[in-house]
């Protein structure tokens, strides 16, 4: 009897695990040595399939991250492998102000085949996400058609003073005209005023070209202080 039903279970198990590997065929994550009794799919952190219960959950995240709730106060943490002895966190507060008021980031996103790519450009803070712009035939408008992520970074040349800020996270298009508007109006705000956009349909138009508009919720922003050197996490 007991036998009969383990077996059961395991057949369950197996179907469950067939039918969210057909669904996240890259998501595969095992955890144990025997993958048929103990294997889980995972998409985007929830769990899909739990192969051990042979129950197929109902309940991944929504597909439109923009639903997704947002964490706006992060945790943070000073990583000490890379801090001075009586080193303390830089506060989000703090690396919030060094984006904000930034006059340049470079950002790195990663070409088709692979390779790195690395650019200067202006960014906005608004609405718990930095912005950027680019012209839809650039490399990195290219590049972020096949791979989302990027990393912004910030900070000062200088070796023993200054703040050093990267921000992580996956790019998202915005189309949204009032969206726009705020962010045009944001926009102009930076270094003399020069940056003027007019909102056009599904981003900016800038004399005769089309400009698109990205947004960039952080998933991580790094923090490194220099002259009493720490490294801090702030995680969402």
């Amino acid at each position: 009897m007991g036998s009969r039903s383990q077996t059961g279970s395991t057949a369950m198990a197996d179907i469950a695990l067939q039918h969210a590997v057909q669904a996240f065929p890259d998501e595969l994550v095992t955890d144990g040595d025997e993958v048929g009794l103990r294997a889980a799919v995972v998409k985007d952190g929830a769990l899909v399939a739990d192969a051990q219960s042979g129950v197929a959950k109902a309940y991944p995240p929504p597909a439109n991250p923009e639903q997704r709730p947002v964490m706006t106060t992060p945790h943070t943490e000073l990583d000490t492998r890379f801090s001075e002895p009586a080193a303390r966190p830089t506060s989000w507060e703090d690396t919030l102000e060094a984006i904000k008021q930034a006059e340049i980031f470079w950002i790195s996103t990663v070409r088709t085949d692979g390779r790195p790519h690395v650019t200067p450009l202006v960014a906005v803070w608004l609405d718990d996400a930095l912005h950027f712009s680019t012209g839809p035939e650039e490399q990195k408008a290219r590049n972020l058609a096949g791979n989302p992520r990027v990393a912004l970074t910030t900070g000062a040349n200088e070796w023993q003073s200054g703040l050093d800020v990267v921000v992580e996270g996956e790019a998202a298009r915005v189309t949204d005209a009032q969206q726009l508007d705020r962010l045009a109006a944001a926009w102009a705000q930076k270094w003399d005023g020069r940056w003027l956009y007019e909102v056009g349909q599904d981003g900016f138009r800038h004399g005769v070209g089309t400009v698109l508009v990205f947004a960039v919720r952080p998933a991580k922003v790094l923090a490194f202080t220099k002259g009493g050197f720490s490294h801090t996490r702030h995680c969402f």
